[in-house]
């Protein structure tokens, strides 16, 4: 008799960094348990609350137990105690399956040897895998559910919201951005025009003496923006509408974009533009994510990855603002697992040597001419992905 053919109502779960194999079989309603045991050692106690909550919160009206183990590296005291407890499972009336996909090598072999004991059945899922195994049966099964972005932070001891933008994208406003990522001339004065922003922020008016010679390329950049009203000019004072329209010349635009070709390439996907990411208070251990900023540009959820996009319209050339913007995608590649994919968003060409730096750290790069492209560059990043 196979696990299909026999329901569960029990998931055996090991707690560990990276918890979304322990809940995503846990969505499937085919085997979507009604009890999960929750398998932890001292190190993982805060991860096994974040996983907790997430269960309750993702599969309403579950029962969860803790079964705390003293040290992942004893086969033989782990194998003794989790033979013990699916004897006790079991004298429950429980059905139990455990996942062995989490967790340390020691206790994945004191798992098998527990089940086999008591013909326990077992799955695992591999690494970038819609598919399921059931490891004695050897059988393969879809998982025939999708893991919500909301719940996948959640696992991470995290909460993401949408902030509310001020500016909404017009059709405008985005015919406007596409003519910005696909005029080269506008690229190449268009450090001029975020310097002029930048200097405008919380005063809203900027005089033109701050700039050297001005050239036709920039006038022209300058009137285009003034007729999709972002700004006016009188004399050689520049005055940004609000600051939302001064935001948008500032790089708010590209953010914009970056969100529209995302919803593009993946239609029904995840999208979150202007997102924050704020700690869960009241948990043991917080996690250490010093120096983090927790404002993300865009965030796209596509087929149970975390696509991460920091746009930027500045010059990236410097190395200390390359730097801060490679560190925090890093982080967060540390932080949310193997599943984020992060990608550099850049309006300005990158030199060579930033671009293998950013490859050396795992970012992917989008910049200049591929800015315009961005919709079809994003298909091709995680179709390669998936492949992999």
């Amino acid at each position: 008799m196979t696990i299909l053919s026999e329901r569960v109502d029990t998931h055996i779960m090991f707690v560990s960094e990276h918890n979304s194999p322990n809940l995503w079989p846990a969505l499937d309603p085919k085997i979507a348990p009604s009890h999960a045991i929750l398998v932890t050692t001292p190190e993982m106690k805060a991860k096994a609350e974040s996983l907790e909550r997430t269960l309750r919160w993702a599969v309403p009206g579950i029962a969860i137990e803790h079964v705390d183990v003293p040290d992942g590296y004893d086969i033989l005291m782990l194998a003794d105690t989790l033979e013990n407890m699916i004897r006790d499972l079991k004298d429950r009336g429980l059905r139990p399956l455990f996942n062995l996909t989490c967790g340390t090598k020691a206790m994945t072999l004191a798992a098998m040897t527990a089940t086999e004991t008591t013909k326990t059945p077992c799955l695992y899922l591999p690494i970038d895998s819609h598919d399921v195994i059931f490891v004695r049966e050897l059988e393969t099964m879809r998982l025939d559910c999708a893991m919500q972005l909301k719940h996948y932070v959640s696992l991470y001891g995290y909460v993401m919201r949408e902030e509310p933008k001020t500016l909404p994208f017009t059709q405008e406003l985005r015919d406007l951005a596409e003519e910005l990522a696909r005029t080269e001339s506008f690229r190449q004065t268009y450090p001029a025009v975020n310097r002029l922003a930048s200097e405008a922020k919380d005063k809203l008016a900027v005089s033109l003496d701050l700039l050297g010679p001005r050239s036709a390329a920039f006038d022209a950049l300058l009137d285009r923006l003034e007729a999709a009203q972002l700004l006016t000019l009188n004399g050689r004072t520049v005055r940004f509408g609000n600051e939302a329209k001064r935001f948008f010349v500032n790089g708010g635009w590209l953010e914009d974009w970056a969100a529209n070709a995302a919803r593009r390439a993946f239609p029904g996907a995840k999208v979150v533009e202007n997102a924050r990411i704020d700690y869960i208070e009241g948990q043991n251990g917080k996690i250490d994510v010093k120096g983090l900023q927790n404002e993300l540009d865009v965030v796209l959820w596509q087929n149970d990855r975390l696509v991460i996009l920091e746009c930027k319209t500045s010059n990236l050339g410097d190395e200390k603002r390359f730097e801060d913007v490679t560190y925090k995608l890093s982080a967060l590649g540390k932080l949310f697992g193997k599943t984020v994919v992060p990608v550099i968003v850049s309006y300005l060409p990158l030199t060579e040597a930033a671009v293998n730096r950013a490859k050396t750290l795992r970012i992917e790069i989008v910049a200049g001419k591929d800015v315009a492209r961005l919709e079809e560059r994003l298909k091709g990043l995680l179709s390669e992905k998936a492949k992999a």
